[in-house]
């Protein structure tokens, strides 16, 4: 706004020539170039305040305002409060236009003038005291030229309007001398008018000055009246743009009408040339805001803002007007008929655009497409063995297209001959095509005919042959036949049929369903027909020569062969006998332990006769050698005086056979009570029933409530031990004897354990206030809580080793539970990974640089370490996140470190850690365009899926934000706007030398489910950041 004021202040001196003059007599004394280059884009700069009061002491409650120091007034939004120390850290502009004003409660407010100092000290006093009048250095002495003696005092009221009667406002007005040039009056009119008074030298004469933003200043002379009405006129300036106009597809669009409007003023229109290009040259009001309307009868119309200051070359883009047809479409052939198969493509012949694409199965169907009105179309049209057809049409609703056929010459040479390859005369030869004859001749003497025709490649070609010696045959004439131009066919005599009912039967009259007949010649045992009976019966027809002798050969599995003679058409029954075969296999007998028995007797029976008994030697084996019939029942029995008998099916073609024998047993029910020492019965007791001479478990049962019965077998003289154990007590044992009940009285069996368990992160770090629970079967032992150290010891006493767990819970990392062997002194080293999301989200770094950073190269120096030990912890722990990336903002850019990827190496990381040190030249600031423009940028890589991105920020303090106002107050709430519907979460760590939590960023992390962190600028700067763990998905500790 000062800047504004010093603009309009040469405006209206310079409208006298009296810019030198009031150069001189300000009392700022600027420089020159600070009002000549009023339009250079001004720069920002901290001050360190610090407020006390006489004594020294600091005023925590004091404010500093930033001051217009030619208006006196309060800059909008440049209020700070200082902190317990009295200090503050405020950010103004860098022009001598500014004062800084000190007030706290009870104090008399002080005002200080800001130079180029970086650090500024109030020292406020008790109201009732006055400070001296400070001068500030630059300012100059001002000569007072004492007042003649005779002078006027009036009131002069001022209207300052433009040519309609509208007030402007900040508008400014000055009195000056005439001949002097000097300024005796400033006044600002900020709703357009005002008042003030005036002394004036009869002798002198005085004139008065008015100028606006955007208008013409205007000079009138001071008389006698007191009221005075300024008329501005608005100020034109020089304007050109050029405009590019394309379509959709990026084709020119010439003839588009372009109207430049001000406001609701025309300033300038015209049409695009053959290149769609339009240069507009015109005249503008400063303030007015301007755009452009784009019209074309094929296109939608197209309104756009126009900001000179940003943009004077536009390259618009116009969407055509579409409009939908439905076109019934018909592909036939030359005589009318439909086309089948046929695929039918729309396209817009001015752009070649394919507007649809459609099979038609039938040669008929419809057709939607989306066009301009006044596009031209075209078809493309083709199908199977037809010609290709391209075809422009209207917008007719009925469109048929007409494809003709394929046509080729083809020669054949077609032989005919009999069995015994001699060539067939006066043969008639038919070529058709589908529904008509194509050619007709007759075979010469050597079988021979030349066929010459026209046909089509989907032509279905057939060859029909007659002859009166000889049945008619129809052969398919392929491509291949034609290729070669030569065919021979073998036509087949005239022969006799026999129709033939047969009946395949067994010797018992049953029929045989897998039975088999063939019909050869008798001689040369060539086979006329050959078929399967599937119940044992069937009806065979046979065509074979008139002199030609049959017979038929009846067969089935396992039978032997019958063969007749056959006498003509009639019914043919055959009985087959089963074929008599020779088998052999081996018998091995052994007892249930798998142990052979020698002497055993073997006896082979067929349909319970016997046929043959062997017994086995002393290996346990039998070797049986014998025949049968596929009618024979075999069974094989096997018996031994100390075992029971045992018997089995024995099919012929089995190489071996093993038969287990059950010796002979008792049977033994027992009722069995397992209790402790205190009789209680043990839960979950199990009892086994053991052989201890042949060492084999005879039983085995478990007691789920200490008490049960028990049923075993066993050999009469056998020696049983009974034996009982229990979870957590020792097993007792008991022989078996002539009594039916067993009591067990068991010892509890208790271990005293020591385990020191050391707990680590899957990176090394030490893992603090993590649970370790120590348990058997389900039932907690101990309980215990690691150190700072990662640490703990347990000490407890337990029973069963096996059943004994050790189990370690921290919320920020994956609960583990492994199994425990305790032991005295034993250690276990327990590795927790980080609890990660269900689904892998994407995770971003953001570097900003600032002076707080590059002002010192050790401090940039700690923040980089901190970010390599970021980057080298993804290296590690690649699986955690989908994609990574890294950005840094400074000097108003945004620069990409590290592209979101899906993979990070070490060579990548490398590279990163490179350009973290071209970086250190650059300077800038966070800014909520920053973090909007964050947001933008990973909605352009495209790799932030529904899971979201955990985005990492590391930003310097900043101390141009008031830290108590609200993410409200601050105007942040757009960004947290954007950050939720991209599902991004912030993790802020701010960096400076004061600890003070921003309130608005802390309210921004919380709202987008991230973190708020602050750190100090010291050596302990890149531990404090990787300690954060920010690029592991767990809590941060708190601020």
């Amino acid at each position: 706004m000062a800047l504004g004021r010093l603009s309009r202040r040469s405006h209206l001196l310079a409208a006298f020539g009296l810019v030198a003059v009031f150069f001189q007599t300000d009392v700022t004394a600027k420089p020159r170039s600070a009002i000549v280059k009023s339009s250079r884009r001004q720069k920002n700069r901290y001050l360190q305040v610090l407020v006390r009061d006489i004594n020294g002491k600091a005023l925590p409650n004091a404010e500093v305002i930033v001051l217009d120091a030619v208006l006196k007034t309060p800059l909008s939004g440049q209020k700070f409060k200082v902190n317990k120390q009295g200090k503050s850290m405020i950010l103004v502009r860098t022009h001598p236009q500014v004062a800084l004003m000190a007030a706290a409660p009870g104090k008399e407010s002080q005002t200080l003038p800001v130079y180029w100092g970086k650090e500024y000290t109030f020292t406020l006093r008790q109201p009732r005291q006055k400070l001296p009048a400070l001068t500030p250095k630059a300012e100059r002495p001002i000569t007072i030229i004492p007042a003649p003696p005779i002078k006027k005092t009036r009131a002069v009221s001022v209207v300052a309007e433009d040519l309609d009667g509208k007030r402007l406002r900040d508008a400014e007005v000055a009195v000056l001398e005439a001949e002097s040039k000097k300024i005796v009056l400033r006044k600002l009119l900020i709703n357009g008018l005002g008042s003030f008074e005036i002394e004036k030298d009869p002798g002198k004469r005085l004139v008065m000055a008015a100028i606006a933003p955007g208008r013409l200043s205007s000079v009138k002379d001071l008389g006698e009246q007191n009221n005075y009405i300024f008329k501005l006129r608005r100020r034109l300036q020089e304007g050109r743009i050029q405009i590019v106009v394309r379509d959709s597809d990026e084709q020119v669009v010439k003839g588009a009408a372009v109207r430049l409007n001000g406001g609701t003023i025309q300033l300038a229109a015209g049409k695009t040339d053959p290149k769609g290009e339009l240069d507009l040259k015109f005249q503008y009001e400063e303030d007015a805001r301007l755009n452009m309307e784009i019209r074309h009868p094929d296109y939608r119309h197209l309104k756009q803002d126009v900001r000179l200051k940003v943009q004077t070359t536009f390259s618009l883009q116009l969407k055509p007007l579409m409009k939908s047809y439905v076109f019934s479409v018909v592909v036939e052939d030359e005589n009318g008929g439909r086309v089948r198969d046929a695929e039918v493509s729309i396209i817009e012949a001015g752009t070649q655009k394919h507007l649809a694409n459609k099979l038609l199965l039938n040669g008929l169907g419809t057709i939607e497409v989306q066009t301009r009105p006044k596009s031209e179309l075209k078809a493309v049209v083709k199908a199977a063995g037809r010609e290709r057809l391209v075809q422009k049409f209207g917008r007719e609703k009925n469109i048929v297209f007409k494809l003709k056929r394929l046509s080729e010459t083809g020669r054949l040479f077609v032989t005919l001959v009999d069995e015994r390859g001699r060539g067939i005369r006066n043969a008639h030869v038919l070529l058709t095509d589908g529904t008509r004859a194509i050619f007709i001749s007759k075979t010469n003497v050597r079988g021979q005919a030349a066929i010459k025709f026209e046909y089509q490649e989907d032509s279905a070609l057939r060859l029909t042959l007659q002859h009166k010696e000889y049945k008619q045959q129809q052969v398919v004439v392929d491509r291949a036949a034609i290729d070669r131009r030569t065919l021979e066919v073998k036509l087949i005599p005239l022969k006799m049929t026999y129709n033939l009912s047969v009946t395949v039967a067994g010797e018992a009259g049953e029929n045989l369903p897998d039975a088999r007949v063939a019909v050869r010649q008798l001689g040369t045992k060539r086979v006329l027909h050959e078929e399967s009976l599937r119940r044992g019966r069937g009806n065979i027809k046979v065509e074979a020569a008139s002199d030609s002798k049959l017979e038929i050969v009846a067969s089935a599995d396992r039978r032997e062969p019958v063969t007749r003679e056959v006498n003509g058409s009639g019914d043919y029954r055959f009985k087959l006998r089963w074929r008599v075969e020779r088998g052999r296999t081996s018998v091995d007998v052994t007892d249930d332990t798998g142990k052979p028995l020698a002497r055993a007797l073997v006896a082979l029976t067929d349909s319970g006769k016997r046929i043959k008994a062997i017994q086995t030697d002393a290996k346990g084996r039998a070797d049986l050698s014998f025949l049968y019939t596929g009618a024979s029942q075999l069974e094989v029995g096997v018996k031994h005086k100390n075992f029971l008998p045992a018997a089995g099916v024995l099919r012929p073609d089995t190489g071996s056979v093993t038969i287990r024998l059950k010796p002979l047993e008792k049977t033994y029910l027992i009722s069995l009570v397992v209790e402790s020492e205190k009789g209680e019965r043990l839960k979950d007791a199990e009892v086994k029933a053991l052989d201890t001479e042949h060492e084999k478990l005879l039983a085995r049962k478990l007691f789920q409530l200490g008490i049960g019965s028990v049923e075993l077998k066993a050999a009469p003289d056998a020696n049983i031990e009974l034996i009982a154990s229990a979870p957590g007590h020792e097993s007792g044992s008991l022989k078996l004897g002539k009594s039916k009940s067993y009591v067990f009285v068991l010892k509890r069996r208790m271990l005293k354990g020591k385990v020191a368990v050391s707990l680590k992160s899957s990176n090394g770090a030490k893992i603090s206030n993590a649970s370790a629970i120590i348990s058997e079967a389900g039932r907690e032992l101990v309980r215990g809580t690691s150190d700072v150290k990662g640490w703990t010891q347990l000490t407890f006493q337990y029973s069963d080793p096996s059943l004994t767990t050790l189990e370690v819970i921290h919320g920020g990392y994956q609960t583990r539970k492994l199994p425990l062997r305790p032991g005295r002194d034993q250690s276990v080293d327990v590795v927790l990974l980080p609890r990660r999301p269900k689904v892998k989200s994407a995770f971003l770094t953001v570097i900003v640089l600032s002076k707080t950073f590059t002002a010192s190269p050790k401090t940039y120096a700690r923040v980089r370490s901190g970010v390599e030990k970021i980057l080298s912890d993804c290296v590690k722990h690649r699986g955690l996140w989908a994609h990574i990336g890294m950005v840094s903002l400074g000097d108003g850019r945004t620069r990409e470190l590290l592209s979101m990827s899906s993979g990070v190496d070490g060579k990548k990381v490398k590279q990163v850690k490179g350009r973290l040190s071209d970086l250190y030249s650059q300077a800038g600031t966070l800014s909520w365009r920053d973090l909007n423009s964050l947001a933008g940028y990973l909605d352009k890589t495209g790799k932030v899926g529904a899971s979201g991105c955990d985005i990492l920020v590391l930003a310097p303090k900043n101390l141009s934000m008031d830290g108590e106002l609200s993410l409200y107050e601050a105007g942040g709430e757009p960004v947290l706007e954007a950050f939720r519907k991209k599902n991004l979460r912030l993790r802020l760590v701010e960096i400076g030398v004061l600890n003070d939590v921003t309130r608005a960023y802390r309210e921004l992390c919380e709202g987008t489910q991230g973190f708020y962190k602050t750190l100090l600028v010291n050596d302990s700067l890149p531990k404090a950041i990787s300690d954060l763990q920010f690029h592991f998905p767990s809590p941060p500790p708190p601020n």
